[in-house]
C-alpha cells in the first residue's frame, strides 16, 4: 500500500490531531503530565496544519510560489521535494499580493501568534496557561476555516479532504462550547467584581479580560505580569511589533507616558482603535489624544486646548 497524502489532506490531518488533543483535555480531564504533553502536541500540530493549508492555496496558484526564494525555483527540485519552502509571513504576503486573498488584521495576528507560540514550545521557552494556548489554537483554526470557506474551491476537494474538513468543523463546534463557557465564567467574575469596564485585550490569550492596576492579571487565562512587561508583550503579540526590528529599521515603538499616571506604559494601538495604559485603568481612543509639539508625549485635548501639554506649558511660563 502506497503512503500518499495531498498537501491539503496532510494539513487537515495535523489540524484534526490538534483538535482531538484539545478535546481529550477538555472532556477526559487527564493528569497534569498528560495534559501538558497533549497541549504541546496540539500547539505543534495546529501550527503545522495551518501553514500547510495556507501553502496549499499558493501551490494551486503556482508551484513556484511556495519556494522561499522564487528566483531559485526549479521544477526538478519541486518534484523531488528538495527545496526550502516559504515561511508563514511570506506565505501570508504572497497570498495577499499574488493570489488576491484578503486577511483581516485579526486573522493575520491569529496565524502569526500561533507560529510564535509554536516556536517557543519547540525551543522549550513556552510558559503559558492552558487557557492561553487553547485560545490561540482555537482562534487560528477558526480563522483558517473562515478563509477556506471564503476563498477555497470546496468542490475541487477530494473525498477524503471533504470528509476531513467536515470533521474539523464538527470538532471545532464542540470545542467552541467549552471555550465560550470559560469566557462566560470569566465575564461573570468581572461583573461581580465591578471591574468589567476596566479590561483590555490580554497579550497572552488575545481575549478582552485583562485588568490593569499595580500589575496586570487576565481573568480568562490567568496571565500575570508587571505593567512594563505587559506593555512590551502587547506590542509583540497583539500588534506584531518587535522592538529590535522596529528600532533597527528606523521606527519607534508606540509607547508613551500615560496622561493619567505618568508612567511610560501607555500603548497606542491604532489597528484596534485603543490607547491603553498598563499601569492604571486609563484608556481612550487614539483620536482623543494630541501629541505635544514640545515633548512629543500624548495628552487629552482638542483644537481649543492647543498643541502643547500642560507640563510643557508650565515650563515655558517658568522660563519666561
Amino acid at each position: 500500500m502506497d503512503f500518499e497524502y495531498t498537501v491539503l489532506e496532510n494539513g487537515f490531518d495535523f489540524i484534526l490531531l490538534s483538535l482531538n488533543d484539545l478535546r481529550i483535555i477538555c472532556d477526559d480531564n487527564p493528569d497534569a503530565d498528560e495534559r501538558k504533553r497533549l497541549l504541546k502536541y496540539s500547539l505543534l500540530n495546529a501550527s503545522s496544519g495551518v501553514e500547510l493549508v495556507l501553502k496549499y492555496y499558493l501551490l494551486k496558484a503556482h508551484w513556484v510560489y511556495i519556494f522561499a526564494d522564487m528566483d531559485a525555483a526549479r521544477a526538478n527540485s519541486f518534484q523531488k521535494g528538495e527545496f526550502s519552502s516559504a515561511d508563514l509571513k511570506t506565505i501570508l504576503a504572497r497570498l495577499e499580493n499574488l493570489c488576491d486573498v484578503s486577511f483581516t488584521d485579526e486573522q493575520k495576528n491569529d496565524f502569526l501568534r500561533l507560529k510564535e507560540r509554536r516556536n517557543k514550545a519547540e525551543h522549550f521557552m513556552l510558559k503559558d496557561s492552558f487557557e492561553a494556548i487553547q485560545a490561540i489554537i482555537h482562534k487560528s483554526i477558526s480563522s483558517l476555516v473562515q478563509i477556506i470557506i471564503q476563498y477555497y474551491d470546496l468542490d475541487s476537494f477530494g473525498e477524503e479532504e471533504t470528509t476531513m474538513f467536515a470533521e474539523i468543523k464538527d470538532v471545532l463546534r464542540n470545542l467552541k462550547q467549552h471555550y465560550e463557557d470559560a469566557k462566560l465564567i470569566a465575564q461573570k467574575q468581572l461583573e461581580l467584581s465591578g471591574m468589567a469596564k476596566y479590561v483590555c485585550i490580554c497579550p497572552e490569550c488575545g481575549e478582552q479580560f485583562l485588568l490593569r492596576d499595580d500589575g496586570v492579571v487576565c481573568k480568562f487565562c490567568g496571565y500575570e505580569d508587571d505593567a512594563e512587561s505587559a506593555a512590551e508583550l502587547y506590542m509583540e503579540n497583539i500588534m506584531n511589533m518587535s522592538a529590535y526590528s522596529t528600532i533597527k529599521n528606523g521606527g519607534t515603538m508606540p509607547i508613551y507616558d500615560c496622561p493619567q499616571c505618568g508612567y511610560e506604559t501607555l500603548v497606542i494601538d491604532s489597528d484596534n482603535n485603543c490607547a491603553v495604559c498598563f499601569s492604571c485603568d486609563y484608556s481612550c481612543e487614539p483620536s482623543e489624544l494630541i501629541f505635544c509639539a514640545k515633548c512629543d508625549q500624548p495628552f487629552e485635548g482638542d483644537e481649543e486646548t492647543g498643541c502643547i501639554c500642560s507640563s510643557c506649558l508650565e515650563q515655558l511660563v517658568e522660563d519666561d
